[in-house]
């Protein structure tokens, strides 16, 4: 059940779909396999550098089924790499700070004509 670098983009969605069929039969060091697998080919497709949706959608179901392993460590390394990401995915703001509502100024009483 490899994944190779030249597959389609559903054909990753069918391998992931077997991995998440493995899961719940328990069956995590051959879901990690896929997953491991899938990453490869991804990061073969996409680089290292880029953030692809697919690519942090699969590092995340990697780590899941690592915990599950009690593999907890390498869990952890992969969802640090994983909270990186998003962040630098995160724009900017210039400024941040709530901005004070503004209060209504009091109306001074109309001055009496004589």
């Amino acid at each position: 059940m490899g994944c190779g670098g030249s597959k389609p983009a559903n054909a990753f969605k069918v391998e992931e779909a077997n991995a998440r069929k493995l899961i719940m039969n328990k069956q995590y060091s051959q879901a990690e396999k896929i997953y491991r697998d899938i990453l490869q080919a991804r990061r073969q497709k996409f680089g290292q550098a880029v953030d692809h949706p697919d690519m942090l959608e699969t590092m995340a179901s990697l780590a899941d089924v690592l915990e599950r392993q009690k593999k907890t460590k390498e869990a952890a390394e992969i969802r640090a790499a994983l909270r990186d990401r998003l962040v630098r995915q995160i724009p900017a703001k210039r400024n941040t700070a709530p901005r004070k509502a503004a209060t209504p100024k009091a109306k001074k009483p109309a001055a009496k004509r004589r």
